[in-house]
C-alpha cells in the first residue's frame, strides 16, 4: 500500500496528487508513461514518510525511499538520489499544505478535498468530502451526506456518521460512536 507522501519523480518534474497516495493513480492522473519505447523505466515512485507516522515532525526528519512495490527494477540512467530527494522535499512542503490538516483549534467544516486529520478536531465533514486518514488523537464530530473516510487509526474518534457516509477501515483503539441512515462501516 502506498504511504503518504507518495510522489512520482521523472527526469524533469515531481508529481503528486491532491486526490490519492497511489502511485498508479498518480501516473494515471498525469498521463505519465512508466517506460519508454525501449522498455526502460523513465519514472521512479517514491515515498517520503514521517517516522512513526507522526506528521507533526519536521520535514527534515521524514524518510525518503524508493517504492519498489515488492519487486526490483532498474532505475533510469538519469536518476540521482541526492538531487531527487532535494526536489521531493521542496514538493513535500506543498503536499503538506494541501493534504494534511493539523488545526491548532477546532475546524468547523470540511466540504471537499482529501485531507489527513492528525491531532486536531474537525466539527463536521459534509457533502462529497473525502478524508483519507484520521489518525492519532484526531476527532471528527460528524460525517454526513456522501462523505467518505478511508482509515480511522490510533485513538481517533468519530462521533456521528449519517446519510450515505462510508468509513472503510477502523483499527487500533479508534472509536465510532453513532451510525445512522444508510451509513456503512467496512472493517
Amino acid at each position: 500500500m502506498c504511504e503518504p507522501a507518495s510522489m512520482v519523480v521523472t527526469k524533469t518534474k515531481v508529481y503528486w496528487s491532491k486526490n490519492t497516495e497511489s502511485h498508479h493513480e498518480i501516473i494515471k492522473e498525469f498521463n505519465l508513461k512508466e517506460q519508454n519505447v525501449r522498455g526502460e523505466y523513465i519514472l521512479v515512485p517514491i515515498e517520503i514518510i514521517p517516522p512513526h507516522k507522526d506528521f507533526r515532525l519536521p520535514l527534515s526528519k521524514w524518510k525518503f525511499k524508493i517504492d519498489y512495490n515488492d519487486y526490483y527494477r532498474d532505475l533510469p540512467k538519469w536518476w540521482d538520489t541526492i538531487k531527487a530527494e532535494k526536489q521531493v522535499r521542496l514538493e513535500l512542503k506543498k503536499w503538506l499544505k494541501a493534504k494534511i490538516l493539523m488545526p491548532k483549534k477546532s475546524v468547523e467544516l470540511i466540504e471537499t478535498g482529501q485531507k489527513v486529520a492528525i491531532y486536531g478536531e474537525v466539527k463536521c465533514v459534509r457533502g462529497s468530502a473525502t478524508i483519507d486518514r484520521v489518525e492519532g488523537k484526531a476527532t471528527i464530530d460528524c460525517v454526513e451526506g456522501s462523505a467518505t473516510i478511508k482509515y480511522v487509526l490510533g485513538s481517533a474518534t468519530i462521533d456521528r456518521v449519517g446519510g450515505k457516509a462510508t468509513i472503510k477501515y477502523v483499527e487500533g483503539s479508534a472509536t465510532i460512536k453513532y451510525v445512522e441512515g444508510k451509513a456503512t462501516i467496512i472493517s
